[in-house]
């Protein structure tokens, strides 16, 4: 997590969302330090324990399904995928963040999402005038599907070939995986 007093937000980011391509905005672009000892440059399985308040909570989003995809391709678990999804849905970051976000007490007013990151910027009124300001720095970096500066890529596998009817049911009787939809993405996004 990181937090800025000039911007009043705390910034929680997770992987698999664009986060390292947000992170990166964050450092270079709005010039929000981090803690230097941390390697995954604030981004990463750090929960606060100091939000405060009128601080604006913002964390990175991804449509839910493909977020799955994603991590679990990370993970080298596709080849198992309904399986995962039946026992092991509760261990994947994206939907143990919820969690962390609960246990901590707080709850997200603000997503950035991946699949348009320079606009949700723009939806967070004290981001918007550094963002249209430096609006040619950021979208090359944040806003390119292809984007493959971290040796990643956003766009890799979004297809739904993976999803289904009976798996799509199961993930969403997890109640942390079913919080990822607040973020304004569909539940029959995965067809």
């Amino acid at each position: 997590m990181i937090t800025s007093h000039e911007y009043k937000i705390h910034w929680w980011g997770v992987g698999a969302n664009g986060s390292a391509s947000m992170c990166w905005a964050f450092q270079n672009i709005f010039r929000i330090d981090y803690d230097k000892d941390n390697i995954n440059c604030g981004r990463r399985n750090t929960v606060g324990t100091k939000f405060i308040d009128g601080y604006e909570i913002i964390v990175n989003a991804r449509n839910p399904f493909n977020h799955v995809i994603a991590e679990m391709h990370d993970l080298e678990r596709l080849e198992n995928f309904d399986e995962f999804i039946k026992t092991s849905i509760g261990t994947l970051q994206c939907v143990k963040q919820v969690k962390w976000w609960e246990e901590a007490g707080i709850n997200p007013t603000r997503y950035i999402k991946c699949e348009d990151m320079y606009g949700s910027l723009l939806k967070i009124p004290s981001l918007k005038a550094k963002t249209l300001e430096c609006k040619d720095q950021l979208i090359p970096q944040i806003n390119t599907v292809g984007y493959n500066r971290w040796g990643k890529g956003r766009q890799r596998l979004v297809e739904s070939k993976y999803w289904n009817e009976e798996n799509v049911a199961i993930a969403l009787e997890n109640k942390y995986f079913n919080k990822l939809f607040e973020a304004g993405y569909d539940k029959e996004g995965w067809k």
